[in-house]
C-alpha cells in the first residue's frame, strides 16, 4: 500500500506503509528430552516476511512445555560395601 503526499514546496513524495511480520505454521513437537521423569518437547516456526519500516515486531519463534512420564526414572545408586 503506497500512501501520496507533498513536499513543503508542493512536490509529490511516496512512502510506504509499514510492513508487519509474518510468521509461517508451527513445526512438530519434538521428541521429549527424557524417557522418564519430566522433560522438554520444543516446536519452532519461521519468519516468512520481515516487519519494516516500523511494523510490528515477530512473535516468538520457539515455543517449550513440559512432557515424560509418571514412570521415575531409576536412580543408580551406589553400593557401599560395610566391613563390621
Amino acid at each position: 500500500m503506497k500512501h501520496h503526499g507533498l513536499t513543503s514546496k508542493g512536490k509529490r513524495i511516496r512512502t510506504r506503509a509499514p510492513r508487519d511480520c509474518k510468521v509461517g505454521e508451527w513445526g512438530p513437537w519434538s521428541a521429549c528430552s527424557r524417557s522418564c521423569g519430566v522433560g522438554e518437547t520444543q516446536r519452532t516456526r519461521k519468519i516468512t516476511i520481515k516487519p519494516r519500516r516500523g511494523g510490528a515486531p515477530c512473535p516468538p519463534l520457539k515455543e517449550t512445555k513440559w512432557c515424560g512420564s509418571v514412570n521415575p526414572c531409576s536412580e543408580s545408586k551406589p553400593i557401599i560395601d560395610y566391613h563390621w
